[in-house]
């Protein structure tokens, strides 16, 4: 018999448990999460939560105009949740392995043509940190938080490596180009510790856009409209491929 617990009784359970063996960032996506979930579907007992909820949370999200990835980050979320209370034996099944994610419209990379790059350089030359996030990343290809991730014990100036810490802690090692190399080299001088401390991903985001958008590179309404038309074109042919969707949407722009 299932111990009677209600939602915000576990929400609290969860995240004390969570902070001790999470990363910050991830604790926090489950509180943003969970906090959705416990809004939408009220303070019920955890064991007669069930796929009903599950579902009316996805469609009550969807009426207040959330985008589908948002909604499927906190499905990911809410499921590893109801997992760890199938496990501690609040419940006896997971509702949310019988509902699946909502889909996604996936969108081609946009990649910036060496005048672009040239062109972002020079717009933030006079902004050092956020120069510096952006010429590392550029010049290395990692994520924003493997970059805020990074240390100066990461760092083989001898040898010309980086260690990255990335994925569930996953690790590899990346050459440092001439560039990557002047600006650590200045970067770590008398510095222990984080090289680009002070920095959370969401900000390099919010600047990000903003700057794309000041420079007239944000051309996402244009590529979405791109998109939708493509799809349309092949959408009747039962033999489209990656490779026709690109094709036609390269057309497209030309």
């Amino acid at each position: 018999k299932q111990e009677k617990i209600n939602l915000s009784e576990f929400i609290q359970e969860y995240l004390s448990w969570a902070e001790k063996i999470k990363s910050y960032e991830s604790v926090r996506r489950d509180k943003v999460a969970l906090n959705n979930f416990l809004k939408i579907i009220g303070n019920k007992p955890l064991r007669i939560i069930g796929i009903r909820d599950v579902e009316k949370f996805i469609t009550t999200c969807l009426d207040l105009g959330r985008k589908r990835s948002g909604i499927n980050v906190d499905y990911r979320h809410l499921k590893a949740a109801f997992n760890k209370a199938r496990e501690w034996g609040y419940i006896k099944e997971n509702p949310f392995t019988k509902v699946k994610p909502l889909r996604e419209e996936k969108k081609p990379p946009r990649f910036l043509s060496q005048e672009e790059v040239k062109k972002v350089l020079e717009a933030i030359k006079h902004d050092k940190d956020f120069y510096d996030i952006i010429l590392f990343t550029l010049e290395t290809g990692c994520r924003r938080q493997e970059v805020l991730n990074l240390e100066v014990k990461d760092i083989d100036f001898l040898n010309g490596f980086i260690r990255i810490r990335g994925k569930g802690n996953k690790e590899r090692v990346i050459p440092m180009t001439n560039r990557v190399r002047s600006l650590l080299e200045k970067r770590c001088k008398n510095r222990v510790g984080k090289v680009f401390p002070l920095w959370h991903k969401d900000t390099i985001t919010k600047k990000w856009h903003k700057l794309m958008k000041k420079l007239g590179m944000d051309d996402s309404p244009a590529l979405d409209a791109a998109i939708k038309e493509t799809c349309e074109k092949v959408k009747e042919d039962r033999m489209k491929a990656r490779i026709t969707f690109y094709y036609l949407l390269t057309k497209k722009f030309g």
